[in-house]
């Protein structure tokens, strides 16, 4: 299983690494997945990415939709935040296996 998971691990990193050295990620877009491929093992909540980021949430949140519309971020199962303790669950992201076409 662990090499299961390295393998995705350094897909999702080559993959990255390609949309980047291909230009095709805005600077904003490229630093909210700098954070995401940080730690590519755990999902980030958009206030644990805007603390990351140390930006406002609506810029995350923007740059986050955009990410998962191009098919780089998919939604995991819900969680607590450990930034944002609103005593609610809210529904984390990780980075793709590979993005969509």
């Amino acid at each position: 299983m662990w090499s299961e998971i390295m393998g995705a691990v350094e897909t999702r990193n080559e993959a990255f690494f390609d949309l980047r050295d291909r230009g095709l990620l805005t600077e904003r877009r490229r630093e909210v997945m700098l954070v995401v491929h940080s730690d590519p093992s755990r999902d980030w909540t958009l206030g644990e990415l805007a603390f990351a980021l140390s930006w406002p949430i609506n810029r995350v949140s923007g740059r986050v939709t955009e990410l998962k519309e191009i098919g780089y971020l998919e939604e995991c199962e819900p969680r607590f935040c450990k930034v944002n303790r609103t005593g609610r669950k809210v529904t984390p992201l990780r980075a793709t296996k590979q993005p969509s076409p």
